[in-house]
């Protein structure tokens, strides 16, 4: 994935520093960041949970002011990943850091997809369910009897 997301940024050239952008949740965002800069993410719908895989390397903080924003910061120049929580969606990002190219703003103006599975090439088992019979009784007398499907 990393050697993707630098093959992306020589092809393509640097992202803006100030963007916007409609986020497909079937794959991961690259959001590249420099020493000793800061970095916000904004979301359509307030953050409900972080997860950072190198805590170490990014620190990553909800903003006190509005919950939908998210402050990043960069402690060691390690790769790093982040899955976010807002709304009802989770948004994955890889965190990518760089000396020459810095993301000072970031906006998920809008979501789209949901994530990919991929299919097992196991085979599945299939099990035949019998109907169940429910009974309903009221005081040890039987009302009424019905097959459920």
């Amino acid at each position: 994935m990393l050697f993707y997301s630098l093959l992306t940024l020589a092809l393509a050239g640097p992202p803006s520093r100030v963007s916007s952008m409609r986020k497909d949740l079937s794959q991961a965002e690259v959001i590249y960041l420099a020493a000793g800069l800061v970095s916000v993410v904004e979301f359509p719908a307030p953050i409900l949970e972080v997860r950072n895989g190198n805590p170490n390397s990014i620190r990553a903080m909800i903003s006190a002011v509005s919950p939908k924003e998210l402050t990043l910061t960069m402690n060691q120049s390690i790769p790093s990943n982040l899955l976010i929580r807002a709304g009802k969606r989770m948004y994955v990002f890889d965190v990518v850091p760089s000396k020459t190219t810095h993301q000072d703003y970031v906006k998920v103006s809008g979501a789209f997809g949901s994530p990919a599975y991929a299919s097992s090439t196991e085979p599945v088992e299939v099990v035949e369910i019998s109907p169940v019979t429910k009974t309903r009784q009221s005081k040890h007398k039987l009302i009424e009897s019905e097959v459920i499907q």
